[in-house]
């Protein structure tokens, strides 16, 4: 099994979410070649676990930002984005697990530009209290409230709950780390980004980058399983 930011295990060098759920792979369906044509609400829910939506989460609340924050709830956020990924999944190429969650990455960023103008055009008709999506119209057929947004509402309050807490030990395991190592940590582990990709964002060299990944890695891991040890079945 390839690493993911809820996994207390350390890390290797390439940040990877599950290619594997349960016991068998996650390709492992009757359209192995392309899962994302398997119709079945199981296969979809078990992709969608694979790409750790605690993670996604803790992601979309960093980059809420304090002007949509107040406005919206990450899981909606995530909601829209896997019901856009289930839309156009037809029309996806099939690279694997992580090529797949780069790619709800990049649907979470469209969906924050779309809360934007939602929210710039409340504020010149004079209400920014209330964003609501149904300010986008609804394109997607569905009415689902399910954080796994797909073929069937199937979210349970324990799900949701799990997600949350999931996201939340994340949180306070991310909060010990000194800022310039968990920029690095965030950019590499949570937002896929890739080593050179960071090193010039934020000024680094590629040997600076690996350095405060790996020394990052091992105090978010230590600090998350210290918050996980208790709770088990949030690592379930």
């Amino acid at each position: 099994m390839s690493h993911a930011p809820n996994d207390p295990s350390p890390p290797s060098d390439n940040p990877l979410v599950d290619t594997q759920v349960g016991d068998r792979p996650v390709g492992d369906h009757p359209s192995a070649d392309n899962p994302l044509r398997d119709d079945r609400p199981e296969a979809w829910d078990r992709l969608i676990e694979a790409m750790h939506p605690a993670s996604l989460l803790l992601v979309i609340e960093r980059q809420l930002g304090p002007r949509l924050r107040g406005h919206v709830a990450a899981e909606d956020v995530l909601q829209e984005a896997l019901l856009c990924a289930w839309r156009d999944r037809a029309r996806v190429p099939w690279q694997g697990v992580a090529a797949f969650r780069r790619w709800l990455l990049i649907l979470v960023q469209r969906r924050l530009h779309d809360l934007v103008d939602i929210v710039q055009a409340k504020k010149r008709g004079g209400d920014v209290h209330t964003v609501s999506w149904s300010s986008l119209g609804d394109p997607y057929g569905s009415s689902s409230a399910a954080v796994f947004a797909g073929p069937v509402d199937s979210t349970t309050p324990g799900r949701v709950a799990r997600l949350r807490e999931q996201a939340a030990a994340m949180r306070q395991a991310l909060d010990v780390l000194p800022p310039d190592l968990r920029d690095v940590l965030v950019l590499r582990l949570f937002e896929d980004e890739e080593i050179l990709a960071i090193g010039a964002r934020l000024g680094l060299g590629e040997s600076a980058v690996r350095h405060r990944f790996r020394k990052a890695a091992g105090l978010y891991y230590e600090r998350l399983q210290e918050l996980l040890s208790g709770t088990p079945e949030l690592t379930a």
